[in-house]
C-alpha cells in the first residue's frame, strides 16, 4: 500500500475532531487513532487534537494494541513525530510514557515520504524548501521534512528542535552575508527553534568571538 484507500472529506474530519475532543464514550480506541494519525498528514488541526487527547489518555490505551493497529497502515511512521510532541503537552519527560510510547512504535522504522504535509505549500514553493531545510529532529528521526510543532500556543523559548547539521548550514548562510551577528540574528534566522543558550553555545562552536554587552553582543568570524 502506497497510499490512503481514502482521501477523508470534511465530515470525516469533523467526527474525528468531535470524538477526539468528547469526554462520552464511545472512547477512540487503537484503530481510530491509527487512521487519523494518517489523516494528520493532510490536516494538521487533526494533528494538534490526536496529540492532546493521547497526552489525556495514553494511560488508558494498550500501546501494543496501537502498534498492531498502525502496522498495516500507509505510513506508520507518521506516529512517530505525534507521539514525539506528546511530552511537550505533558510538561514533563516521563520515562514510563516514553517506554509506552516506545511499544506503540516496536517495529515501525522511518522511511524517506519526504514532506510531513500534504497538500499544504505550494509546490517547490520557499515556504516548502524552507519546511525542508530547517526541518525539525523530530520529524527527520521518522523519515519526514516539517517545522511545525502541532500544540496550541506551540512553546518556543528554550526549546531547541532543529539539528545541529542544520543549524550549522543555517548559520554558514548568515555569515556569507555579513561577517558580523547577533544572537537575535541567528535566532531570527532559525524562526525561534533555537533556545537562547544553545545559541549562544552554537556561535562559540563555531568559531566566532563575541564583544559587547550580552544582549547586544556583536560575533565576529
Amino acid at each position: 500500500m502506497t497510499g490512503l484507500d481514502r482521501i477523508p472529506g470534511e465530515a470525516d474530519l469533523l467526527g474525528a475532531y468531535e470524538r477526539l475532543q468528547s469526554l462520552r464514550p464511545p472512547e477512540p480506541g487503537a484503530r481510530d487513532l491509527a487512521l487519523w494519525s494518517q489523516w494528520s498528514r493532510l490536516d494538521p488541526r487533526l494533528g494538534e487534537l490526536w496529540i492532546a487527547h493521547v497526552a489525556r489518555r495514553w494511560r488508558l490505551l494498550a500501546p501494543t494494541e496501537l502498534n498492531a493497529a498502525l502496522l498495516p497502515q500507509p505510513w506508520p511512521a507518521a506516529a512517530g513525530p505525534l507521539l514525539e510532541q506528546v511530552p511537550f503537552v505533558l510538561g514533563v519527560r516521563s520515562r514510563e510514557f516514553g517506554l509506552w510510547a516506545k511499544l506503540a512504535l516496536s517495529g515501525i522504522r522511518a522511511a524517506n515520504h519526504g514532506l510531513y504535509f500534504l497538500g499544504l505549500r505550494v509546490p517547490g514553493g520557499a515556504h516548502q524548501r524552507e519546511d525542508a531545510r530547517l526541518a525539525f529532529g523530530l520529524y527527520r528521526r521518522w523519515g519526514f521534512l516539517a517545522r511545525d510543532l502541532l500544540l496550541n500556543k506551540a512553546p518556543r523559548g528554550d526549546r531547541t528542535l532543529i539539528p545541529w547539521d542544520v543549524r550549522r548550514e543555517v548559520l554558514r548562510d548568515l555569515l556569507a552575508r555579513s561577517p558580523r551577528i547577533t544572537v537575535s540574528d541567528y535566532e531570527q534566522a532559525l524562526s525561534g527553534w533555537v533556545g537562547r543558550r544553545q545559541a549562544e553555545r552554537d556561535l562559540t562552536r563555531a568559531g566566532l568571538r563575541g564583544s559587547g554587552r550580552t544582549k547586544a553582543r556583536i560575533y565576529r568570524a
